[in-house]
């Protein structure tokens, strides 16, 4: 099972959880740099290490929506398990 995805904007990428797993990696993430967004320049890095905790990592299409369209309730609870 994919732990985590990520989608790549041309100067970044931003990982989204896709399993209970890889929420930890994601709050690890969250707690180091401060968001889920890296550099491009840090992408392979952030792959590597990744891959060497034992997560699971795929690249997303990019699609032309909204941030808001693409945030649903899954989502939120996520988020909201995730701060608390």
């Amino acid at each position: 099972m994919i732990d985590l995805t990520y989608k790549t904007d041309g100067l970044s990428a931003t990982f989204y959880v896709n399993s209970n797993a890889g929420l930890s990696a994601y709050k690890t993430l969250v707690e180091t740099i401060g968001s889920a967004t890296v550099h491009l320049s840090q992408l392979d890095s952030t792959l590597y290490q990744l891959k060497q905790a034992g997560y699971k990592t795929r690249r997303t299409p990019n699609k032309a929506q909204s941030s808001d369209e693409s945030f649903n309730a899954s989502d939120a609870a996520l988020l909201e398990k995730l701060l608390a």
